[in-house]
């Protein structure tokens, strides 16, 4: 299962491969953006992260990338960003296609508007 994090516009999207979750937060991320990725992992352990790489809110893209390079590291996963902008595809399908090119990052780091 990949683990797929988008926290650019305040609103926690979460996608466990293809099922979508999604929380609005504002200015709860800080405090619950955590919480509400271990409960949908429910102790599944990704085989990798996908980042939503593009420009967003501060405090959004900072949390989700603080976030994914923190379970990457926990879990010993590759980890990628990715945007609408990297292939032909959406962004988790670009995301996707980097990690079966074998590709990690290591650490994400957010862009800001």
């Amino acid at each position: 299962m990949v683990l797929y994090i988008d926290t650019l516009d305040g609103e926690a999207k979460i996608w466990l491969d293809d099922e979508p979750h999604t929380r609005e937060l504002g200015r709860k991320m800080s405090d619950e953006l955590m919480g509400f990725v271990m409960d949908l992992l429910d102790d599944e352990v990704p085989e990798g992260i996908v980042v939503h790489k593009d420009k967003g809110s501060f405090t959004g893209a900072r949390l989700g990338a603080a976030l994914a390079n923190t379970l990457a590291e926990i879990y010993a996963v590759p980890i990628v960003a990715a945007s609408d902008d990297d292939g032909e595809n959406d962004w988790r399908d670009n995301g996707r296609d980097r990690l079966d090119n074998g590709e990690d990052d290591k650490i994400i780091e957010p862009e800001y508007e």
